[in-house]
């Protein structure tokens, strides 16, 4: 009986625990704070979207320097499976589509790299590629070899 009360006890306070830990007691911040915090978000977000809005900048505009006249440009096949396929595109955007799940990415082409942005990402990620005739090859994140073929 007494292990009962002791579990039950334990029960009960992990439980008040939890209640307290997730309603935020002991925040103390007062309604002018929160109402600046708010106010200093709804700016940052603001400046985001304007700054979005903004005519090409000088990376957007490397980017499409260095994607003129690549070898990438146009539509990719993976080879294996169909369904997956990188679209470049000359002004240095892009697209890869996963069975209908289109992602946009940019792309900036190093010769014997390739490096993508994608949307929602923080940052680029760097791959080498090669190109053999209508075949193109990626190295994956895995170190891997992919290969796509020219549509």
């Amino acid at each position: 009986m007494k292990r009962k009360i002791i579990l039950i006890s334990s029960i009960l306070m992990l439980c008040i625990l939890c209640i307290t830990m997730l309603t935020g007691c002991g925040d103390n911040k007062n309604a002018a704070d929160t109402s600046t915090e708010a106010q200093a978000t709804q700016n940052s977000e603001t400046t985001a979207v304007t700054e979005a809005q903004e005519p090409e900048t000088q990376a957007q505009a490397e980017t499409t320097a260095s994607a003129e006249g690549s070898p990438l440009i146009g539509s990719w096949e993976y080879e294996e499976i169909a369904g997956f396929t990188y679209t470049f595109n000359a002004n240095g955007t892009g697209t890869y589509d996963v069975m209908g799940e289109v992602m946009n990415f940019t792309y900036t082409d190093n010769g014997n790299s390739i490096e993508m942005l994608y949307e929602d990402m923080d940052a680029p990620s760097t791959y080498e590629y090669s190109i053999n005739g209508n075949s193109l090859t990626i190295k994956d994140s895995f170190g891997e070899d992919v290969k796509y073929v020219k549509k």
